[in-house]
């Protein structure tokens, strides 16, 4: 058991380290707390239009006061259904990296997603979206939040 958790680990560790994937995209954090809504695709890609697409995203956040870092790598993907309409899912792998007590390592809280374009004329268009994370993290260690989550968005890049 304990190669296949050091397997899992050093797998982890070579995907934050890495700056490679389908489709790489950026975010930010400023806390534990806050961290979910920067993951999902939905705020990622909030500029485009309904799109098919892979991503893989990479996150460290720095706890309050010290306490440690969390390493976040989401697999996340959207299929379009059409070109208003898009569906997709993400599952985050954690490590959190703890400073006054033992790490952990495992899946952060899933989620699935929706967007709908609603207005477009010429290039300029306008969706709504909806995210809803799923507590599969052990919140109890710090991968998870504990609880159902829900984050709407509404844009016009």
């Amino acid at each position: 058991m304990r190669k296949k958790q050091m397997g899992l680990l050093t797998l982890v560790w070579a995907l934050l380290m890495t700056q490679t994937a389908f489709a790489h995209h950026g975010s930010s954090s400023s806390a534990i707390s806050t961290q979910l809504s920067s993951l999902n695709g939905l705020s990622i890609r909030n500029a485009q239009k309904p799109v098919s697409l892979v991503y893989l995203n990479q996150e460290v956040s720095f706890l309050d006061e010290g306490q440690g870092e969390l390493y976040t790598t989401t697999l996340g993907g959207s299929y379009a259904i059409s070109t208003k309409l898009d569906v997709g899912a993400f599952v985050p792998l954690r490590y959190l990296q703890a400073s006054r007590r033992s790490n952990e390592f495992g899946l952060g809280d899933m989620g699935v997603q929706t967007r709908f374009v609603f207005f477009e004329k010429n290039k300029h268009f306008a969706f709504a979206g909806i995210t809803l994370t799923f507590p599969t993290g052990r919140d109890s260690v710090g991968l998870g939040s504990g609880f159902v989550a829900q984050d709407s968005q509404l844009g016009c890049p």
